[in-house]
């Protein structure tokens, strides 16, 4: 009787400690994966809002040379003349953070090239109207285009950083959701093992 009843023992705690190194297992790597899900979050989020001050940078030097070509008045220029140093800075940050994705690198590399011809059609009008020149629509029109290039380039970058988030989320999600059912369901075996164990 004392040898089943310290077999039993045995038996119950050892299943009892694999139930528990299986369930705080389930619950470190739940844990691991929602602490990645936020770093993503973040991650994603700088890349948005350097994407956005990308954007706001050649706005506000598009702004500038409009100012100075109805106004003639060169102050209107200095927002144009300090916007380079400053994209320049926001597009290696953007570099860095997306390293690991050679997509957004590509995207990245033709954005640059935009920005060289866009700054490159700026110079142009405000040589333009130093000479006295007429600037007509299709010198507007030209710059519309290369804008709406990088909007649409910013846009595919954008998209792609939110599919990525999500596609991570959801993968976490779902981690979550099995890592909570497995240490319910080991919670449940730990509690039949015990009252049986009481029983016998």
């Amino acid at each position: 009787m004392e040898s089943n009843f310290k077999r039993n023992l045995i038996v119950s705690s050892a299943i009892s400690v694999l139930i528990l190194v299986i369930s705080s297992t389930a619950s470190f790597l739940s844990i691991n994966s929602l602490l990645e899900s936020n770093s993503l979050v973040n991650h994603t989020q700088e890349i948005i809002y350097n994407l956005n001050d990308s954007q706001r940078i050649v706005l506000d030097a598009q702004s500038g040379v409009r100012g100075y070509l109805i106004t003639n008045n060169d102050t209107f220029l200095n927002r144009y003349l300090q916007s380079n140093a400053e994209l320049e800075e926001v597009v290696k940050k953007l570099e860095v953070l997306t390293s690991d994705n050679n997509t957004q690198q590509i995207r990245l590399r033709t954005i640059k090239a935009e920005h060289q011809k866009f700054y490159n059609y700026l110079k142009e009008k405000v040589f333009l109207k130093r000479q006295g020149l007429d600037i007509g629509s299709e010198d507007l029109d030209q710059g519309r285009v290369i804008m709406d290039s990088l909007r649409s380039l910013y846009n595919k970058m954008e998209n792609e950083e939110l599919a990525l988030l999500k596609l991570r989320t959801d993968k976490s999600k779902n981690y979550g959701i099995y890592s909570s059912i497995l240490i319910i369901f080991a919670a449940l075996i730990a509690i039949v093992l015990s009252v049986l164990f009481f029983m016998r």
